[in-house]
């Protein structure tokens, strides 16, 4: 899979089936997780963190996406009941696996 596609599957993951285990397959173990709550250094902190806290009752909607030979970066429409916000998550792959990520979105319009 390419980077966006990976990306891809990790919204999938994070938004619909929450099968978090299964994102060891997409991560490089030293995964480099950056946004607005957490910042993790591995693959295996992030996903835990995931785990002990999933979103619930959330979906997205894609409104922008773009890729280049390592990267790709998808932008969509956060939504959780009322609360609604634009986020941007920035994907860097190497070796077939994501191996740094940043997130950015006002965390104001969420909280």
């Amino acid at each position: 899979m390419n980077t966006i596609e990976l990306a891809k599957k990790y919204l999938d993951v994070f938004f619909k089936t929450q099968e978090f285990d299964s994102l060891y397959e997409i991560f490089d173990e030293e995964l480099d997780f950056k946004g607005p709550f957490l910042q993790s250094y591995s693959a295996k902190a992030y996903i835990e963190s995931l785990k002990a806290a999933p979103w619930e009752s959330c979906e997205y909607e894609i409104r922008e996406e773009y890729e280049n030979s390592n990267s790709a970066c998808i932008t969509y429409l956060f939504r959780k009941g009322r609360k609604c916000t634009l986020m941007s998550q920035q994907f860097w792959g190497t070796n077939g696996k994501i191996n740094k990520v940043r997130l950015i979105f006002n965390a104001a319009d969420i909280t």
